[in-house]
């Protein structure tokens, strides 16, 4: 997933397509991670985490030790194994 934040998709049009593509495909939350703190050189970064999903709260460390803010209401980040 996320093959858009290559530089690839250069019209919203695109932009549908490379993500109609990509819906079958992992993400990878770093590069997204990445791709935020390199597209706005100015922070400050939030990520908000909507989902319920299990990957995500895998990667909150992380992007507070980068400077990056998250907001989620997902249960699965303050729950144990």
């Amino acid at each position: 997933g996320l093959d858009f934040l290559s530089g690839d998709a250069s019209s919203a049009a695109e932009l549908t397509a490379v993500l109609a593509a990509s819906m079958n495909e992992p993400t990878d939350l770093d590069r997204f991670a990445d791709f935020v703190q390199g597209a706005l050189r100015h922070g400050p970064w939030v990520l908000i985490d909507c989902t319920a999903d299990e990957q995500p709260p895998d990667h909150y460390a992380n992007w507070l030790a980068a400077g990056i803010h998250v907001i989620t209401p997902n249960k699965r980040a303050g729950s144990g194994p």
